[in-house]
């Protein structure tokens, strides 16, 4: 799900104080230039990939956009059986603002779907696209933006980045797969091994303990790692 930027800083301080006066905050549709060459039905490539796109201030999720987020979510994501009347997911999110939606979040549990929100700031501690997945990205979107020498046109954020944005999704997500019929595994399920989320949940998963070892050797919590550990656990 990508987010498009449209209207800067001033407008998103302009839609922090309309909700804060209980004002209805207007969700600003995507163009045609933000579609072309990016989703399903632009692209030339005959792939499904699904992609979703939504348009902020900032280019930041929002409250508003959360809604529209959710609803690609549950068309595109769950799997066949998965959802309302069928098996339950377990849907893991950070504790950024824009989540905190009671409308959002009933929605997706009348679909069956639990939300689970690992902590604020703890980056790639509990984080799993923090753990590989999005370096990963970066690193396929950087490589396709080289041989596309269009780099100056791509920043502009239009059909140019569009068509390289999905070139280098489309050659993730082929990897990933290959990497997964392979090995088993893939960036993305060891990363969330790493944070203790995998098939079996690990309570002395690597990232926490790489974390408590770095605070403790720091000073920050002026304990040793076995308390800290202790404490985590508790």
């Amino acid at each position: 799900f990508i987010i498009k930027s449209r209207g800067g800083a001033g407008g998103a301080k302009k839609a922090a104080a309309k909700r804060k006066a209980g004002e209805e905050v207007v969700v600003v549709e995507p163009t045609a230039a933000d579609k072309e060459g990016l989703l399903d039905e632009e692209a030339e490539d005959g792939r499904s990939l699904h992609i979703g796109l939504g348009v902020s201030p900032n280019g930041s999720m929002t409250l508003e956009l959360f809604h529209l987020w959710i609803e690609h979510f549950l068309q595109c994501c769950l799997l066949p059986g998965q959802g309302k009347g069928g098996q339950p997911v377990f849907l893991f999110l950070d504790g950024h603002a824009s989540r905190w939606s009671l409308a959002g979040l009933a929605k997706l549990r009348a679909h069956n779907v639990f939300v689970l929100c690992v902590p604020s700031h703890t980056t790639v501690w509990s984080q799993p696209n923090d753990n590989g997945p999005n370096a990963m990205a970066k690193s396929y979107i950087g490589r396709e933006l080289e041989k596309s020498g269009r780099i100056p046109e791509a920043c502009k954020g239009g059909a140019v980045f569009n068509r390289i944005y999905r070139r280098a999704f489309m050659a993730m997500s082929d990897q990933l797969e290959k990497d997964r019929g392979g090995a088993g595994s893939n960036t993305i399920t060891s990363a969330w091994v790493k944070v203790g989320l995998g098939p079996l949940l690990n309570k002395e998963c690597a990232a926490w303990r790489a974390a408590i070892r770095h605070f403790g050797s720091a000073s920050v919590v002026g304990v040793a790692e076995g308390a800290m550990f202790r404490a985590v656990q508790q």
